[in-house]
Formats: C-alpha cells, sequence, structure tokens
C-alpha cells in the first residue's frame, strides 16, 4: 500500500511539475506569447517525462520552484508543497519503479493579456503509468500565467486540480 501511495504522489507532482517550469529556447524573445510556444513548452517537458530522465526533467524546474498540487482526488484533502530537491528525490525514488508512462493533454483555452504580459492558459492532461504490477490513469487540469522572462517562458501563477484517479492490477 506504501508504494501505491508513492507511485499515486509521483503522478500527482509530475502534473504539477509542468505548472512550475521555464522554457528555454522560445524563438520570440520578446512581445505576446503565442499558443505555438505554449505547446512547445509542454511537449518537451512531456517528451523528457515520458523517456524517465531524471536530469532533463529536472532541468526544466525554477531553482526556487514550490510545485503544489492536489494530493488526493478526495474532496477537501487539500495540497501539498514540494521544493526541487523534494521532487528531485521523489522522482530518484521511484522513476526506476515505473515500467511505462504515457502523457497526453489538451490546451482547453489560451489568452493573452497584453495589459497584463501574461499568457493565460488552462491544460488539461491525462497520464497513464504502469509500475509495479499496477496500472494508473489521472486527469488533471492545470491553469497557468505564463510571463516572458528573457528567452524563457516563466509560471507566474499555477493551479493544478485532479479530476480523477484510478488504480488498477
Amino acid at each position: 500500500m506504501k508504494n501505491t501511495r508513492i507511485f499515486q504522489i509521483l503522478i500527482v507532482s509530475l502534473f504539477a511539475l509542468v505548472s512550475l517550469t521555464s522554457y528555454a529556447g522560445s524563438k520570440q524573445s520578446s512581445g505576446a506569447i503565442t499558443q505555438v510556444e505554449v505547446d512547445t513548452f509542454i511537449k518537451q517537458i512531456n517528451k523528457a517525462f515520458e523517456s524517465k530522465n531524471i536530469d532533463k526533467v529536472m532541468s526544466f524546474v525554477n531553482e526556487d520552484a514550490t510545485i503544489i498540487a492536489d494530493i488526493d482526488p478526495a474532496p477537501q484533502k487539500g495540497s501539498q508543497k514540494f521544493t526541487k530537491a523534494q521532487l528531485s528525490a521523489m522522482l530518484k525514488m521511484t522513476f526506476p519503479m515505473i515500467d511505462s508512462v504515457t502523457v497526453r493533454y489538451r490546451i482547453l483555452d489560451f489568452n493573452y493579456n497584453a495589459e497584463k504580459a501574461v499568457a493565460e492558459t488552462t491544460v488539461e492532461y491525462v497520464t497513464e503509468a504502469s509500475a509495479m504490477g499496477q496500472k494508473s490513469i489521472e486527469k488533471t487540469m492545470s491553469k497557468y500565467h505564463l510571463a516572458r522572462k528573457g528567452d524563457s517562458l516563466t509560471i507566474k501563477y499555477q493551479k493544478d486540480e485532479i479530476l480523477s484517479s484510478q488504480m488498477a492490477n
């Protein structure tokens, strides 16, 4: 049961990871943030996660990041905060136990707010993972405010919510 809980926390934390990263490699260094940039940002993080490359995943996390995510899909269970170091330690412990991971997403809405110079985006994620003979399917929604910082996109605000979670043998 303890391994199952660790596995669930890992999956939830990785959804939150997307909301606390910066994307270096943007072709635009100033001006409005485009939906294409946001899409590229999310694809790169998902690719690193699916390959289970801890160093690559952690390269997307700001040094001072605090990862905030629902820790349980049950109502009123609250959220938990993780630092970059805590997330890294969790990945090092759990990635070796994961057999496979697939992340799908869709951008539900996108709006560039010129007055605030932020992209306001809502993304829905579905992650399927198998580990230790169990399969997990989690659906989450993340709301972001992304701002440009030099050649990078940086998350200014995030809110992650578990919409559903299923465990199967």
